[in-house]
């Protein structure tokens, strides 16, 4: 397994009470210990979220949502996605643009990259039945 792009984020904290054998019992008057130690898996891997959306061209035959559904969860891809209903575009002044109306839908997901994300359509009802799917990614501002 290749470690490039990882970091190690955390340590394990153990605090020890002493043991009194005369009392024959955990005793918190006497010293305690604090001993950290390296977790080797406690890695965070730094991946990237997209958004696959939707548009409605797709042919009749996108009812099978739930094996897909189920393959990103399990994956530990999955991070939310719904149908996409009617909506106004507003603006503070000026000329008010026309709503997005060819979308339906989102999925929002981690990938390592683009390339890896466009993996992930493989299964999805929409693009299997020959609709297309927008992917964008959503830079991080923090």
């Amino acid at each position: 397994m290749s470690l490039s792009g990882v970091k190690r984020t955390s340590r394990f904290a153990l605090q020890m009470s002493a043991f009194d054998p005369k009392r024959t019992c955990w005793c918190d008057s006497l010293p305690r210990f604090i001993l950290e130690v390296p977790v080797p898996y406690a890695w965070e891997f730094d991946v990237t979220d997209y958004i696959f959306f939707m548009h409605d061209d797709a042919s009749d035959g996108e009812n099978y949502w739930e094996p897909y559904l189920a393959k990103l969860k399990n994956g530990g891809s999955f991070e939310g996605g719904s149908a996409i209903g009617n909506g106004v575009c507003v603006r503070k002044s000026g000329a008010v643009p026309s709503l997005t109306a060819h979308l339906t839908g989102y999925i929002r997901v981690n990938a390592n990259n683009l390339d890896h994300a466009k993996t992930m359509l493989a299964g999805n009802p929409h693009f299997e039945s020959g609709g297309t799917v927008e992917i964008r990614e959503l830079p991080r501002t923090d």
